[in-house]
């Protein structure tokens, strides 16, 4: 390495840089200690050991864990290359084996995301990666680009693609809307007409407690407006307002089909054009070579699509 002369050079050894590099991308010390075999003593004198060697602190304490410092990003992928060169001289390939492999997956999105993900994912892996766990999170744009950036989440599922060089995003799919309904509501017929639709009365998932929301964009190009009486956090509830009232939601076509008959409701064709979106899958490209993370990708979009 360029950074360092040949005095230090020879404080480093291959399993230091294993250490640097599980700890990068855990950010704590416990998980470090079991992925590697060693005891939480031994990671600690590696870490003394590297800071020595780059005259950095390397990775600061935090309440979560450990924190890398900018030094400490600066020097990640170059140390991640020289493992690989590594693996590659000695014959060690990486290699990951879901049918025995024991690894825990750390999966954020918004509800509607974990919803349609978990169960298809959960059933699948049930059969092909039985020891393999997940751990589904709530975070959502910025707060799940932190959380990749910070090592606490493995893939975010979402709307945004990659926002910068720092980041990976694999598109899943693209989705359109359904207007949810309950059986039985006197006021729709078999069609959902644009005039019975503005009559109704609606509820609207937004996060952040709006009332305005993309089919209202949709309408006011028409010089058209609708009645939205209330706003709910999430899906499901906004799922059980309609169930328990004569009020209808306008949601994504994945999670209204796949949800409607548990909540006794009918899905109907928007009658007025509403844009779609894309949703993707987002890392961080540290993690470009891990090859179980990109196992997980390739799951993720093999359930959706199945």
């Amino acid at each position: 390495m360029a950074d360092i002369n040949e005095i230090k050079l020879r404080q480093i050894d291959l399993a230091l840089l294993i250490v640097f590099s599980e700890t990068m991308r855990h950010r704590k010390l416990t998980v470090v200690a079991e992925r590697l075999g060693l005891t939480q003593s031994a990671i600690s004198h590696s870490l003394k050991r590297l800071r020595r060697a780059f005259e950095d602190e390397l990775f600061m304490r935090r309440p979560f864990g450990v924190e890398p410092t900018q030094r400490a990003m600066e020097i990640a992928d170059r140390i991640e290359r020289i493992i690989m060169l590594s693996r590659e001289v000695v014959g060690d390939v990486q290699t990951f084996e879901p049918q025995t492999s024991t690894r825990v997956f750390r999966i954020a999105g918004a509800d509607q995301q974990i919803a349609l993900f978990a169960p298809l994912l959960i059933k699948s892996l049930r059969r092909v990666a039985p020891s393999i766990r997940l751990s589904f999170r709530p975070h959502m744009r910025d707060d799940a680009l932190r959380a990749l950036a910070d090592g606490e989440l493995d893939v975010a599922i979402g709307l945004q693609r990659a926002p910068s060089a720092e980041y990976i995003h694999r598109h899943l799919f693209d989705e359109t809307y359904r207007v949810v309904a309950r059986k039985g509501h006197a006021m729709i017929k078999r069609k959902l007409t644009l005039k019975t639709y503005l009559q109704l009365d609606h509820v609207l998932v937004s996060f952040g407690g709006d009332l305005r929301g993309i089919v209202d964009v949709s309408l006011t190009k028409l010089g058209k407006s609708r009645q939205v009486v209330a706003s709910v956090p999430l899906f499901f509830p906004a799922f059980a307002v309609v169930a328990e009232t004569d009020a209808v939601a306008t949601v994504p076509t994945r999670i209204a089909e796949r949800y409607c008959r548990h909540f006794g409701l009918l899905c109907h064709q928007p009658p007025v054009e509403v844009r779609s979106f894309s949703v993707h899958a987002l890392w961080h490209r540290r993690n470009g070579n891990d090859l179980g993370l990109n196992w997980l990708v390739d799951r993720l979009a093999a359930v959706v699509d199945g």
